[in-house]
Formats: structure tokens, sequence, C-alpha cells
């Protein structure tokens, strides 16, 4: 009966079982076309550059990997540069002068020109090809030219006149009848100027040319390409002519407009120009032409021009080709100019330079699609397109005081009037504004365009007909801000005679973003609109009234959207130049540049725009350059600031403007300019670490510290709890500062925040406080409130502004209340644009992060409604990053990204759900990952082609996944926490013990199992999911919890969805029948990936189940364990071993428990068991004895882990303490990385700042977790397993993980390695955690003689915790302290000559210096292939033996490993107590008594001729004392010497040149040196500036050189003579001798073994400080309670002898317990802080 009815169970599940997956397989298609894209020089995109100029000796290129399709048309996914290959020739000479060569590296942006100098005037060829590991591509051939480099190149002079208004002026040249090769025309005009040749416009499109600028400071210059046009012409004569305007030359722009500064208008006047055409011919003859005083000139038919005012044009003075060689005109005056002064003012050091910026445009070239999403307007948007071409048509016209056109879209530019008839002298008017007149309050219809905002300017271009029939008229040398046009005096002009230009600087559209809301699209539109507006050779605020300044609160509250949406690099780069110039030499900057109106010193949040501007440039590019550039600049601005804030404190901090625009009047306008001042500071330290300035880092985190206390202090509200008066802005600008709300007011402040907002239902601050309002709001899980903030429409909001009775916008307004209540007010400014940032970085989620790792993370709200889709994409240089998520349901979303080659990406998903989880993920339609009963399981089901490393953030329910470049389509799926008591308990199993006592009912379990197995046939199970009818609050008693707990494919995993919960119901019944239990709920606990192969015997589809290490499934055959709550704990308080995939709680005493497991093998075998139990009555006990399980244990609550004693003390735990407590399950390596790196932190930096560590592996936490996951499942992989390690920051570790390896240098910071060093990766391979790097001595102590040991420029001083400030040896120092205080369970150091054992020795630990050979070296940054080596530092010999065992053995990468064994001896077998016994030992005695030799305390000795009389003898050791008279005879000092330095060149160059990336680390030694000198600061400070050793090392020659030769031959007699006789001699096991000291240069010479352990510790020992008072304090010895150790050497491979005999001697002595570090260098944190803290 029973078998029947369970035979029914699995064939309702059979019944929907299919075959869904064939085997597929994709092709590479051959990259023959493949080329660089987009390539950048000096951030100049060629491709929407015909001509490129620079003006700077050391340009950069970047460019574009292409992307690679397979056969399907899929794009392949993981595209990596491995290298490039770039030549730059002389176009004209036919010479290179720059040949990369193959330059093995990663990096496609910023590659930095490393030829011969640039020539000025002359023309380039580059030649780049990039390589990956499948191909090359095909070289990209593109060209640039240079400017004028020097003052001397220029021949001309300014030319103008002072006389009359002399616009217009020309010249004939004189060319060669031979052909030109090239023609170059370099020309500045100021203020503006056209050129022209033989009557045609050069460069159509160019307009408001050139740039402006502080002209006395710095006054630009232009250049064109003339060659084609020369060539072109039929005589050689040819006329040039040139048009100038008035533009920022004007002296009334000067004296009118809010803060006008009149007595600057002196400086101005007159327009003038100087121009230079360099002519070569094709003979190799050269030509100039150039601007003097035979120029004519006369004033032109544009008889005005004005910025503000518009341009007045009479048509009577027009002269058809004035500019033509054969031009003669009877009528007009024309005179010869006058020979001008430069407006540079050349004695103040002003700058005559390049325009590297775009220039202003019109039309299609103003503005370049770059996108590759919609073109026109979203539907729902009003308002013109940005993508049609540039020109705009009236939409409708009036005839409302003249003819009224509307254009639908405000924008800044002007109108050209075409068919232009009417009588000679005719005056026609174009007036502009930006808002028609609505009806008045008493109901009277006013008329015609709105003009109160223009202030006290009329925009109004004129022209006076010259009545020839169809003329044009296009104003030259003005722009407006406007919509509306109003044209009077010519009432017959219609529409179609009518277009107008929007002008802007030249740029590329690189960004689009459009969702579900017409809100949030209509904010996007009328953002880009107005950033353009106000984009005219420098950031303006508004393009309509007498301002149009370059106002830098603007510039900065904008910056971060600009560059989002557009490509402005150069633009902004130009702002910055502009900045710097201006800077006054106290650093103050002004409130606008050029500097017109407002004060110097900016308002605190005005001068910022300097800080963000850099910033931004710097993330939005990764072009570390820019910051590097303008650093001092901006430390000047931020010593201002101190200097300001220094006077009068926080409290009474100057400003100026403040929350400008608020709703709400500002509470206290100090503090909004101590928020920016704050900022200011802590962007200075971001900017400071990433250029490796460590002196700032340190100087101005403390600043900062200092600030962050004093603005708490002085702006906190006590009282009421909030800043100041608790207004929205006053408690917004604090929260947004790092770590200045004090984490215990911090929730307090947010709440009042909230509260007011959702009080008031709008935003009341401006545009300071605004910025930061929507990040903050998503970063602090309110991202639905900030989401309705941007959605509102009602005043005051963005929404508001095309939501209103009196004109819909499309820019951004000047005021929330611009229209109605401030109509005097823009209706066209950015800075309140900042919230198009928000669009990007959190409703689309993209941060660029300077280009390396971007990050992908969309915020979503748990509001489903409030938008459900956005789509977005951003070009960066690298490509083309795109997002696009769709809400399918409140619980589901779906997000396809996009990543360019040669890019990584971390995409995360956010919670869709408050309080929920992420349960299911799916990429490309395929599961990869599925929530099981350990919810900290984060692996994948199978290998996911792009997809790695899947992260979960437990505090804000994040799921993250690592992948490369490609396209990828995600779908994650997300649930609320359910509630029923069996899946709390499953939950809360990492905080609690389970205590069950349970009754086995034996004769039922054998009754069933016997049933199944004979009965049973071979079945194939459906996948299912949780039945719909469960209910997750009920606490059934009896009932069944049903669950998947096997391997299964993902692919059958794909198909849980609801249809299959019928199924699942029916099984339940079935089996409620059957059992006769009831079952209430059902669950799917865990789904993992099993791996199938085909079987070959068979076409049916059959499979056969193989080991997980092999990836190759798509079969739907299952290997299934249906687990019916599994039981927890057995009776009388045992653990048991927990199944691997399920656990269930047992909750009730009345509640029955099965278990099934079933095993299914292509239908040939049936394995099941069940177990039944009754769990007994919990009432006896309580539930407090259900504490914690931690592991597979269920462990009694009265053995107390958190105060019983059971947890390893941190300070001094062994390997095997550690192991004992994984295994058992009181604590994982989680735990254990977190308790390490908590401790690094309590001492690293803080407290006694021992400065051990240099880095904390980012990716430590996750290898925690992989490792528990592995123990779990039963996978111990090596003693090592779990355990976290420390290694020395010379040994490589892979780029993936986030870790540096510099030897302590800034040099190589962000170098980019191969991989894992051997010796990292045999640890990791052995299950090893790596949890960071250690300081060590810079470049091993081998840089110079004065470089102390333990410092380096990255990591500081590193100083010994057994006496404050006082020396730990080198140059494994930080190995040495790290292990000494418990850092980590072991670390390890590398030595060439007394680099492990000496830190060792002087930390109280053993070191073992290996046989050179015996450990690889491969990848570990080298000094010396004689004699480097890789050892452990530990606090015990069996430790350091563990440790051994793992990275010793042989690698094909290191020839010297080849020579051992090929089986590495198992070193912890040789952990021998009796060692000692008969053991003979040598005493190498000279090397202590001598003092030429080496230096050693006498206590030292003493201690040593103790332990030698009542040690080695009670232990039964032979002593042998002395062997050595003469220790000279073995030391050969100089021969080490000079191998070193030969070595050291060979070695460093080859490790250097090998790095897979160059852009800013040196390639050889030479260029080290070069880079130590040019970073002095840092890498030389005074005291530390030697690199004497470098500079020989540099100076040697080749190992062929007879001094090398000779220095190896002598070391060899010394082996042979010295050192091997006296082991022969004596038949000595090992050679003793304190270890400090010459020690260990006897074994370092000839690469032999050394091992030291603890001797003692010095006492009442004179502290000796090292000081010299002009440069710095040296680290102190001897001093006080510093260890000393003792030496064992033994010859090659003799490692397990020596083993044997130190841990003898450990074991006897145990001398390192006798003392202990000074105590605040002893780290508090234990496991119990991590375990028992909650």
């Amino acid at each position: 009966m029973i078998v029947g009815q369970i035979l029914s169970i699995f064939l309702l599940i059979v019944q929907i079982k299919g075959n869904y997956f064939e085997n597929s397989e994709s092709y590479f298609t051959s990259p023959t076309s493949l080329v660089p894209r987009h390539v950048r020089i000096q951030h100049i995109d060629v491709e929407t550059h015909s001509d490129i100029v620079i003006d700077v000796q050391v340009p950069h290129f970047s460019w574009q990997l292409a992307h690679v399709y397979d056969r399907q048309g899929n794009q392949i996914r993981n595209i990596k540069q491995t290298g490039y290959h770039i030549i730059v020739t002389d176009t004209v000479r036919h010479k290179i002068v720059w040949n990369s060569g193959y330059t093995s590296s990663s990096s496609s942006t910023h590659i930095l020109y490393a030829g011969l100098p640039f020539k000025s005037d002359t023309r380039y060829t580059v030649r780049i090809s990039y390589f990956t590991a499948q191909y090359q591509s095909q070289w990209y051939i593109g060209h640039f030219r240079t400017a004028l480099f020097s003052l001397e190149d220029w021949t001309g002079g300014w030319i103008g006149s002072n006389l009359i208004n002399m616009n217009q002026l020309r010249t004939i040249a004189n060319l060669k009848s031979t052909r030109v090769q090239s023609a170059t025309c370099f020309i500045s005009g100021i203020g503006y100027y056209q050129l022209y040749v033989e009557g045609e416009l050069i460069d159509k499109s160019r307009r408001l040319d050139v740039g402006w600028t502080t002209y006395q400071q710095r006054t630009l210059y232009t250049s064109f390409d003339l060659t084609q046009i020369l060539n072109s012409t039929t005589s050689t004569n040819v006329g040039i002519g040139i048009i100038l305007g008035q533009g920022w030359h004007n002296r009334q722009q000067w004296i009118i407009g809010p803060g006008a500064r009149p007595v600057l208008s002196d400086n101005y006047g007159s327009p003038l120009v100087i121009m230079q055409l360099n002519i070569v011919y094709v003979d190799g003859t050269n030509q100039s032409i150039s601007t003097d005083s035979t120029w004519l000139g006369r004033e032109g038919e544009h008889r005005v021009d004005s910025v503000y005012m518009g341009m007045t044009m009479d048509l009577r003075a027009a002269r058809s080709c004035w500019s033509c060689a054969n031009f003669t005109d009877p009528y007009s005056l024309w005179i010869n100019a006058s020979v001008l002064p430069s407006p540079v003012n050349f004695t103040a050091g002003g700058q005559f330079s390049l325009q590297m910026m775009d220039p202003v445009r019109i039309g299609p070239d103003a503005l370049h699609i770059a996108t590759s999403g919609l073109r026109g307007n979203v539907d729902g948007v009003q308002g013109a397109s940005l993508t049609d071409g540039g020109v705009l048509k009236p939409i409708s016209q009036e005839n409302i005081n003249g003819q009224l056109f509307d254009l639908g879209q405000n924008f800044a530019g002007w109108c050209k009037l075409s068919s232009l008839n009417a009588p000679k002298s005719t005056v026609i008017q174009l007036r502009y504004g930006e808002l028609r007149y609505s009806r008045g309050q008493n109901q009277i219809n006013f008329a015609g365009l709105y003009y109160e905002n223009l202030d006290s300017i009329a925009a109004m271009d004129t022209v006076v007909l010259n009545g020839t029939g169809n003329e044009t008229f296009e104003p030259v040398f003005t722009y407006h801000g406007f919509r509306y046009l109003l044209v009077n005096g010519y009432d017959t002009i219609n529409k179609d005679n009518i277009e107008c230009y929007k002008a802007h600087s030249e740029t590329r559209l690189i960004a689009n973003f459009t969702s579900s809301s017409n809100v949030l699209n209509q904010i996007q539109h009328n953002i880009l609109w107005s950033q353009l507006s106000n984009s005219m050779s420098l950031p303006t605020d508004c393009p309509q009234r007498n301002e149009r300044r370059g106002w830098m609160g603007d510039a900065g509250l904008s910056v971060d959207e600009t560059l989002f949406n557009f490509d402005y690099l150069n633009f902004y780069l130009n702002f910055l130049m502009m900045i710097a110039d201006n800077q006054a030499p106290d650093g103050g900057v002004s409130d606008t540049v050029p500097f017109t109106v407002g004060f110097s010193p900016a308002d605190p949040n005005w001068g910022t725009a300097y800080v963000q501007i850099t910033w931004y440039l710097y993330e939005h590019t990764g072009d570390v350059n820019i910051l590097e550039k303008y650093y001092k600049g901006i430390q000047a601005w931020v010593d201002c600031l101190t200097n300001q804030r220094q006077r009068t404190g926080l409290a009474r901090m100057y400003y100026y403007w403040g929350d400008w625009a608020s709703v709400q009047g500002t509470a206290n306008i100090s503090l909004v300019s101590s928020y920016a001042y704050l900022r200011d500071v802590d962007r200075f330290i971001n900017m400071s670490q990433i250029l490796n300035r460590t002196d700032n880092v340190q100087k101005y985190t403390q600043l900062y510290q200092e600030l962050a206390d004093e603005f708490h202090r002085v702006f906190y509200n006590n009282l009421s709890g909030v800043y100041v008066d608790g207004s929205q802005a006053m408690n917004i600008l604090p929260l947004a500062l790092r770590a200045v709300v004090p984490t215990s007011v911090r929730a307090a402040v947010l709440s009042s925040l909230i509260n007011n907002i959702a009080k008031t239902g709008h935003f009341t601050g401006g545009i300071v406080s605004v910025a930061p309002l929507y990040p903050l709001l998503s970063n602090e899980g309110h991202h639905d409130l900030a989401l309705q903030l941007a959605l509102s429409t009602s005043y005051p909001s963005y929404g508001y502004m095309f939501n209103n009775d009196i004109q819909n916008a499309t820019t951004t307004w000047e005021l929330w209340n611009t229209l109605p209540q401030s109509a005097t007010a823009s209706l066209n400014h950015h800075m309140f644009n900042s919230i198009g940032a928000w669009f990007y970085r959190y409703l689309a989620g993209i941060e660029l992060n300077a280009l390396e790792t971007i990050s992908i993370y969309p915020r979503m709200s748990y509001n489903a409604s409030l938008l459900s889709y956005v789509k977005a994409e951003v070009v960066t240089i690298k490509g083309s990053v795109r997002v696009e998520w769709s809400r399918l349901s409140t619980d589901t979303v779906s997000l396809t990204v996009a990543i360019p080659p040669n890019m990584d990406a971390i995409v995360s998903f956010d919670a869709l759900i408050k309080d929920g989880q992420c349960m299911k993920l799916l990429c490309d339609n395929e599961i990869i990952w599925m929530r099981g009963e350990k919810t900290d399981q984060l692996s994948f089901f199978k290998p996911v082609n792009g997809v790695s490393d899947l992260y979960e953030s437990k505090r804000h329910n994040v799921m993250s996944a690592r992948v490369t470049s490609g396209e990828y389509t995600f779908i994650a799926y997300w649930a609320y926490l359910r509630h029923s008591t069996s899946i709390d308990s499953m939950q809360q199993l990492n905080s609690r013990y389970i205590w069950a006592s349970i009754c086995l009912f034996g004769t039922f379990l054998v009754t069933i199992a016997a049933v199944i197995v004979i009965s049973l046939i071979p079945v194939y199970l459906l996948d299912h999911s949780s039945s719909g009818d469960a209910n997750p609050d009920a606490v059934p008693s009896p009932k069944v919890m049903f669950s998947f707990a096997s391997d299964i494919s993902p692919t059958d995993a794909a198909i849980f969805d609801s249809s299959v919960v019928i199924n699942t119901n029916t099984i339940s019944r079935q089996l409620e029948s059957t059992f006769q239990l009831p079952t209430k709920s059902l669950d799917i606990s865990s789904i993992t990936p099993v791996n199938f192969i085909p079987d070959d015997n068979n076409n049916n589809r059959r499979r056969r189940a193989i080991s997980k290490s092999t990836v190759i499934g798509s079969s739907i055959d299952l290997a299934i364990q249906i687990t019916i709550n599994y039981l927890i704990c057995r009776i009388n308080d045992c653990k048991i071993h927990l199944h691997n995939r399920v656990i269930q709680a047992i909750n009730s005493h009345r509640q029955k428990t099965f278990t099934i497991n079933l095993l299914f093998n292509n239908g040939v075998q049936l394995v099941s068991s069940i177990a039944t139990c009754m769990a007994q009555s919990m009432a006896a006990t309580g539930s407090s004895k259900y504490t914690r399980l931690r592991g597979k244990s269920c462990i009694n609550s009265d053995v107390n882990i958190c105060s019983n004693g059971q947890l390893p003390d941190l300070y001094d735990a062994s390997i095997q303490d550690l192991q004992n407590g994984l295994a058992k399950g009181y604590f994982t390596s989680k735990d254990l990385v977190e308790a390490y790196i908590a401790r690094i932190n309590e001492v690293n930096l803080k407290g006694p700042a021992l400065r051990a560590v240099i880095e904390i592996s980012p990716v430590a936490l996750n290898a925690a977790r992989i490792s528990d996951a592995l123990r779990t499942n039963g996978s111990v992989l090596s003693p090592l397993h779990g355990i976290p390690i420390l290694i020395k920051d010379n040994v490589a570790t892979r780029p993936e993980d986030g870790m540096n390896t510099t030897a302590g240098s800034f040099a190589l910071l962000g170098s980019i390695t191969a991989g894992d060093a051997t010796v990292a990766r045999k640890l990791r391979d052995a299950g090893a955690i790596l949890l960071g790097k250690t300081s060590l001595s810079e470049w091993a102590n081998f840089r110079g003689t004065d470089v102390p040991n333990g410092w380096s420029a990255r990591g500081g001083q590193a100083t010994s915790a057994f006496y404050p400030q006082g020396g730990a040896c080198g140059s494994s120092t930080g190995s040495g302290i790290a292990a000494s205080i418990g850092l980590a369970a072991g670390t390890l150091g590398t030595e060439t000559d007394g680099s492990i054992v000496c830190p060792s020795s002087r930390n109280n630990l053993v070191g073992i210096k290996p046989t050179v050979g015996l450990t690889s070296r491969h990848l570990v940054i080298p000094l010396s292939q004689s004699q480097d080596t890789v050892g452990p530092m530990c606090q015990s010999v069996a430790d350091a033996a563990a440790i051994l065992n793992i990275i010793a053995g042989r690698d094909n990468n290191d020839n010297y490993t080849l020579i051992q064994n090929e089986t590495v001896p198992d070193y912890t077998q040789h952990l021998i107590k009796d060692g000692l016994r008969q053991a003979r030992l040598g005493v190498l005695r000279g090397l202590f008594t001598n003092a030429t030799v080496g230096e050693y305390p006498e206590y030292v000795i003493s201690e040593f001729n103790r332990t030698i009389k009542d040690v080695f003898g009670k232990l039964g050791a032979v002593i042998i004392d002395p062997v050595s008279e003469k220790p000279e005879t073995m030391l050969s000092v100089d021969n080490e010497l000079t191998v070193l330095l030969f070595d050291f060149k060979y070695e460093i160059n080859r490790y250097l040149s090998q790095l897979k990336n160059n852009k800013t680390v040196p390639r050889t030694l030479q260029e080290l040196i070069d880079y130590n000198n040019k970073n002095a600061d840092v890498e030389l400070p005074p005291g530390r500036n030697s690199q004497d050793w470098f500079l020989r090392a540099q100076n040697t020659t080749n190992f062929t050189d007879s001094i090398y030769t000779n220095a190896k031959t002598n070391i060899s007699r010394v082996k042979v003579n010295e050192i091997d006789a006296i082991f022969k001699q004596y038949n000595l096991d090992a050679l003793i001798a304190p270890t400090e000291g010459r020690s260990s240069q006897v074994a370092a010479i000839v690469g032999y073994p050394m091992i030291t352990v603890p001797l003692g510790f010095l006492a009442d020992t004179e502290v000796k400080t090292n000081v010299n008072t002009t440069l710095f304090q040296l680290p102190i010895y001897p001093a006080p309670n510093v260890p000393f150790g003792l030496a064992f050497i033994g010859q090659a491979y003799s490692e397990s002898r020596l083993i044997e005999l130190a841990y003898s001697y450990e074991q006897a002595t145990q001398y390192r317990q006798k003392s202990k570090p000074f105590e605040t260098a002893i780290p508090k944190t234990q496991l119990s802080d991590i375990l028992c803290r909650k």
C-alpha cells in the first residue's frame, strides 16, 4: 500500500518533466577588421575632430577596444587588453619620434608619450595597435600637429586701431607657384574674430572665438590647416580677411550688471588680432605671412556688437568678396592698421596659449551624438530635440506688437532672417525674450514679450537693409537667451523665413537617461538644454540678462551632471586653468572667473568649484594627471579657508551667498560655508591618497577630524537634537559630511529631516543643500522619499517648473518660484541641475569610479509604482556603459547591463521589498544562484561566462556580482523574510544553540527503509516551489517540511514557478496519506548545481553523475534528496554533524520529524534511508538552552564558548588552536578575519601606531566565506584552511584582489602584476586566507644607506610592540610586528640577508629563512637571484613548519627551485621534543666577540652563554665552541655587496618590465631613480633621501663583468673552504649564534637555511635614542624588553633537521612566554567580541 502511494507521488512529478537543453558550441570570429576606436589625443576624440592641434610636449593617448562577436552575432565577453604598441612619426620627415614597442599593459587610457621632443608647427602621425589574449588589432592611423611652443615662434604683431572702429582687416598674400605641402594658420582675435580666405569663411559653424579669459593673465589662440584651401586657389595672390568683434574686450561688459567693477574697464577697449600663416612648399622652402601695419582695415557693415546689447548691422556698407585678392573698394576708406600692445601681461607671468577646448559652434557641428539610443524627444517631453541638428524653426507666429514667434524651446543663440525684401534703409529689429506676458490681476491682456528679467540690457539685434532683395541677416559676435522672437519693422515676414541656431561650446552628447516618469524625463530634457545654453567657452550662469559670467557656484554644482551628459573634458580643463591663473597669492579664488563681479576669496560654496571640477574630471576619466596638475592650487585654496577659519572659527565662518535661492530662509549661513570647507578638506584628503601624498593625508585627516568635532559642537542644538533650528538645509548638510554627525545622534537627526520633509511635503532649501539631498536620502534608506520629491509637480519642485499656469519650462529655472513670484529671475539656469547626477548615479546606478572597476547599482523604491523602468547610457572614454532595468512586479526586477571591453563592473541588486531578501538570480534566462538554507552560501550553480564573485550586504540586503565586459540580462527575485517558527529557527542557526532530546523509532525506520529499497523503481523528479497554502505564521504540530536538498541542474531549477505548486500540493496530500501526518508547509531550502557528462553508450539523454570539479552539465537527470525536517541534535549533550544541505529546527515537543534520502543514478541504483524521531519537551530546560549554533555543531550552552575558555586568545593562538575551534564550530573563518581586522585597526594607525600592516585585502571576508562553505561541505584543504595569513608587501597578489604590491614605494602603487606570486598562490590553494600586506623597509632596505629599518614611503615608520617607538629590525618589519601581537595567525617574510631572521628575533618570533631555492621567488619583488628566499615568521616552530610545508616545493617559474627533491618533506613530522639529543652544534663565537665585525649587546652574549651551559647541555647536545675565530673569512662583505648590486639591477629591471601597466609605473631602475627624484617629497624625505645603492646598482654593467664574476668566485670559495669545511670538520648538525649582527650573512651569501627562536629580552638596558635634531627621530634600539633570538644555521635543504633542533629548544625553554609587548601595543579585540557581543 505504502509502496504504491510513494510511487504515485514521484510519478506525478515525472509527468511534467522534460528535456530542455542541447549542447551548444560558440565559435570565435577572426578579428581581422578590429581597430582601436575613438582614439583620443589629449582628450580630443579623433573621430569628431579632423584637425587636432596640441601644445604639450607629453600628450596622452587613449582608445577604446572594439567589440568582438561570435558567429551567432553575440557579443563576446571578457575582452581584455594585454598590451599595446604605439608609433609616432614626423609626417613630413618620415622620422620615428617614438616607438613604444610592444608594451605589456591592460591600460588603454592616458598613455603618456615618451619620445623625442616635439617641434613647433609640425605634423605627426600616430599608429596604435592593441593586443588581447586572442588577437592583435589592426593599426589605427591618425594625425595631429603641434602649436607654437615659444613666443619666439611668432613673427607678427597685434593689430587694430584706437582711432576708428576697425573691425574688418585684410591683406593679400603673394604665394609661390609651387604646390603647398602644409599651410598652418595661428590666430587670436579679441574679443572675437572670424577668418576669411578669398571671400570664404573658414570653419563656417565656428562662432564667438576665441574663448573668454582674463586676457591679461591668459589669451588664447587657435589654429587652422589651410593647406587644401591654398592648393585649391587658381592664383598665387590670395586674399585674407579678418572680422573682429568686441566680445568680452568691450568696456561696457565691466560697468553694468550686479556687482560691476568699472575700474577694470580701463584694461579693455578696441578689438585687436594677431595672425601668422606658416607655409611649407613641397620643394622645402618656407613662407610666413603675419599681421603687421601693412594690413588694411575699416569699420565694416556690423557697426555695433555687444554680448549683452546685441548687434547692429548696416548692409548698405557691406562689400562683396572684400577678403578676395582682386577686391577694390572705391567708396570706403581703408587705412593701415596700427600695431598695438599685446593684451597679455607677460611681465606678470601672463600666458599666450593654444585654445585646447572646442570652440563655440552652431548647427550640426555643435553637438555630436555618441549615444546609441533614441533620437528626438521621449514621448511626453515638451520642447525641442537636442538631436535634430541644432536648428530651430518657429512652432507658431502671432501678430502682437510685431511678428511674435515661439520657438517652443528656451535656449541660447540667435536667429537668422532670410528672403528679406524691403526698400533700402529699412530697419528691422529682432528682440528676444524667455517669457510672454500673461493676463494681469485686473484681467487686462498684456501683449508681446516679457523683458523684466533682462535687468538693465536690451537683447536686440538690428539690421539696416541695403534694398537689393532677398537679403539675409544673421547677427555675429553676440548671443541671447530666449524662447520667443519678436520681429519689428517687417510685418511681412513669416516663420518659414526664420531659423534659429542654438549656440554652445562644441561637444558630444555622451549619455541619455529616460524613465517611466514623464516628470523625470522632462527634468532631464531641461537639464540638457540649460547646460548647453550656459556653456559658452566657460560655464556661465545664464544666457539672457546682464550677467553670463563664470559664476563658480553654478559651475561646481552642475559639473558632475555635465560630465555624465557631455564630453566637456577640455572645456572644464580650460576653466580650471583660468581658475589657477586667477588664484591669489593667499590661495583665494574668486566668485567669478574671469573675476568680474563678486568677491575674493570666494564664498566657500563658490570657491569649492576648484575642488569639485578637478575631482569630477578625475572620476569621469581616471586621468590622475589632472589631480597632479591642480593639487597644489587646491591645497592653497584649502589653506586659505583654514586661515579664514582660524580667524573666526566655524561658528562665524565667512559667507556671501550661502544656500542661494532657498525656499525657506537659511538659519545659519556660516554652517553652509563650513559645509563647503569641510567637504573641500575631505576631498583634498581623497586626492592626497590617490597621489600618495601621505604627509598631507595625515595632516589634513587630523584637520578634518578637528573640523568635524567643531562643526558638531558649534552647530548642533543639544536641546532639540538637531542642527541649528532643524530646518531641512541645516540637517542635510552635516548629514552629508563624513564623520560629522556622531553615531549616537545620527538616527535622530535623520529622522528629524525625514519628518520635516514629510510634514512640509517638499524641499525647502536652495542650490547648495539640494545637491546632497537626493543622494543622502537614497543612501540612508529613504529612496522612496527621494523619488517622491523628484516626481513632485507642486511648488516648490523641479516638476513645478513645467506644471504651472504661466509657462511650462523647457530649461531649468534660476529659482524655485521664478514663476510667478519672482518673474525677474532667469528661466535658463543650471545651478539646480545637480539632480541630474543623481539620475545617473542612483536611478541608473552608474558609478564610474575613475574608470577602474565601475559600479552598477540602481536604487529601487519599495513602492514599485513610483518608477517602473529606467534606461541609461554613458559613453566613457573606454566605451559605452548601458543600464536598463524594469520592475516586472513588486518583488522582481530585470536588469540589463552592457560593459565596454577592457572594463569590469560590480553589478548590485537593490532590495525591492523592505526587510526582504533576494531569493533567486537569473542571468541570461538561467538561474545562477538561489537562496538555500545556508543564507550566507554565496556560490553559483555553475560557472557563468563573465560573472563571478557573488556578494551580499546583510546590512542593506543588496546582492552584488562582478562582471567582465559584455552584455548581461539579470532577473532578481525578492521575498519577505518569513516568520514561521521553523523558518525563524533556520535563520537563527548562526546565533543559537539548539538542543533537543530525541527518541529514535528504529523499528519504524527499518520497516520503511526495507519497503522502499525493495519496491521503489527509478524515477525522475520535477523541480517545485513552496506551497501557496502555507501560513508563514503558523506553528503546525506535527508538520512536514518538504525541500530539495541535493544538487540539480540549474536548467531544471529554472522551471521553478507557481505552476508547480499544484503538483507539490498533490504530493503533500499523498505524503499526508502515506505517513498519516498533516503537511502544512512546504519549502525549497537549497538548490545548487550538480554536473553531468554524456553517457557514450546511450543516445537517449541518459546522464552519469560525476565529480563536482567537472563542469559540463545541461542534463535534467537528477541526484535528489528529499528531506522532511532533518533532525538537529541527539541526546546527551553530544554534537552531531548535521546534514550539509538542510537544517530544520525542532520547535514543538509534539513535532515528528521524518527524513527520506533518495539518490537516483540513471535509474540503476536507489539508495534511501529514513529516520524518524520525536523531540522531547523543551519545557524542562527552557529556551535559554538554545543560544548558538556555529558550523555543523550543536553545542551545549552549558559550555559557554564566550565565557568558559573555549575560544583561543588571538594574541598567541596557534594555527592548531584555530583549526580546533573551526572544526568544533566554535567560530568561522569569517569570524577570524573580522577579529584580526579589528585587531589591526586598533594598533596599526591608532593607539601606538605600529604601522605593521600596509593594507588589508578587500576580498578577505569573501575568501573567508568561501573557506567556511568548503568546510561546511566537508572539504578542508590543508592545516591552513581558513587561516588568515599576512604577507609582505613585496609578494605579488593577483590584481583582482585589489591589493597593491609595491615594496613600500609609491612608485609601484597601482602596478599590475601577472597574478599571484607562487607562494601566495600556494597559500590560496591550501585554503589560507590572504588577509593583507605588511609594511617593510622600502625596497627590502636596498635603496640607500640612510633609510632606517621599517620605514617606507607608503607605510611610514613601523615600530616595535615591545618598546614604544622601538626598532623592530627589517626588512620584514611589518611581518614581524604583526605576528608578535596576533594580527594574523602567521606571516610571510622575505630575506636576502637577515630580513626574516632579524625582525623575527627582534619581535620574539620563530623565523625560518629557507634554503635559496626551497621556496619560489616568482613574482616576489627581487633583490638578488643568489640570495632571495621566502619564509614564515610565526610565534612557534610548529606554526612556521606548517606554513613552510605549504610554500616549499618546485616551481617552473624559478629555476633555483628545480634542484630540490620532487617531494617536499612534511616538516611538521620533525617537531621532535628530544631533537637536540646528541646534536652537534658549532658556536660561531668570533661573530659576536670580534667588535670589528658586529655589535652585540653584552646582555645578549651573557644569555647566549647561559643557554649553552644550562639548556643545550641538559638536552644532550654536543657543543663545539668555538668553530671559528676568524669570522671575517666567512662573511665576505665586499663580495656580497658586489653581487647584490649587479643582481639587483638585472632582477628589478626584469620585474618592472613584466608589469601589466605602465601609466605611472617605472619600467627600469633608472626610471625608478628618476621617479624618486621627481617625488622626493614623499620618497626621499629629509634624513631618508639616500638612494646610493640604487645609483651604484644602476652603474653596474652585466654578469660577464669581471668584478661580478670574481665576487661570485670568492663567495664560492667561502662556501667550500670555510662554511662547508667547518660542517665537515666537526660533523655538525648546525651552527649556532645570537641571531642579530652578522650571523645572518653566514647563511645569506651561500643560500643556506637559518632558523631563529626566542632567546630572551633586553633588561635594564640604557635606552639608545637615535636622534638627529635637524631631521627626525629614528627607531630606538637597544631598549628594555626588546627581544632577541638564537639562530640555528644548517647546510642546503637541512630545514627538517633545523626544525627538530629549534622545536626541541623551544619546548624546553619557552622563552617567548617570559615577557610581553607593552600594554597598549596588544590589541584587545578577541573572538568573543565578534561572536558574543550581541
